[in-house]
C-alpha cells in the first residue's frame, strides 16, 4: 500500500493512544477492516529490529512515548532496510523528522481527537 493511501486510511480515526499496544491493536483493526495486506511486528533483522507494521513495502511505526532523538534513530534504521520503500510514523508526539533518504510521513494521531 502506498504511504499516501495508508495516511488516508488512518487519518481522522479515533484510536486508543494510552499505550503503544492499544494503538497497535486499533490500527490492526482498521487495516484488517480495509482488507489491507499487512504484517504486525515485522522482523527486519538483528541490526534493524522489528517494525510495528509492514503494509506492502511501507513501514508503519507507532510511537506514543520516547525521545525525539531515539525515534529519529529508529526511523533511520528502518529506512536503511532494503525492504522498506517508505515509512509512516504514527505518533501522538508533535515532532518533525529531518529529510531522510526515503519518503517519510508523519501521522499526528492526536489531531483525530480535536
Amino acid at each position: 500500500m502506498p504511504p499516501e493511501d495508508l495516511l488516508r486510511l488512518l487519518s481522522g480515526k479515533r484510536m486508543r493512544c494510552s499505550t503503544e499496544r492499544a494503538l497497535q491493536d486499533d490500527i490492526e483493526t482498521v487495516l484488517a477492516a480495509a482488507g489491507a495486506a499487512f504484517e504486525r511486528e515485522h522482523y527486519l533483522g538483528a541490526a534493524t529490529g522489528r517494525i510495528d507494521f509492514m503494509v506492502g513495502n511501507t513501514g508503519l511505526e507507532i510511537k506514543v512515548k520516547g525521545g525525539a532523538r531515539d525515534i529519529h534513530r529508529q526511523c533511520v534504521r528502518y529506512c536503511e532496510h532494503p525492504s522498506v520503500d517508505a515509512l509512516v510514523l504514527a505518533t501522538t508526539r508533535p515532532m518533525r523528522l529531518p529529510i531522510l533518504f526515503k519518503p517519510v510521513f508523519i501521522l499526528d494521531l492526536s489531531r483525530a481527537w480535536l
